[in-house]
């Protein structure tokens, strides 16, 4: 797995690493023969979701970054910031974006 992100709370690195150990920990069962049928081919529907988020949530992160920087969409660009830290201060939705940034939300079946 490789990962290129707006590096935002590192969560390229965070992805990746997690990438890593989940692979890592099935190879080894798949090595020591100790892995159920199938434990391999958990990887890709497991982590492709994880992906997908990462990618959507640093383009956002990025767009929100970049926006002021275009003229026409200063003011709603800083508004709609001034916005996101309103909402930020609200505990469930701090709770959610840290889970989804950090990735500690991730859980598996």
């Amino acid at each position: 797995a490789a990962h290129i992100h707006f590096p935002a709370a590192g969560q390229g690195l965070n992805t990746g690493l997690q990438d890593a150990m989940n692979l890592g920990w099935k190879l080894a069962a798949e090595l020591n023969g100790w892995a159920p049928q199938g434990l391999l081919d958990s990887y890709d529907a497991e982590r492709r979701p994880v992906g997908r988020s990462v990618t959507e949530n640093t383009a956002v992160q990025t767009l929100l970054m970049e926006l002021i920087l275009v003229p026409q969409y200063r003011g709603p660009g800083t508004a709609l910031r001034g916005l996101l830290d309103e909402l930020l201060g609200m505990a469930d939705v701090n709770h959610r974006l840290a889970g989804q940034v950090s990735a500690l939300s991730i859980a598996y079946p």
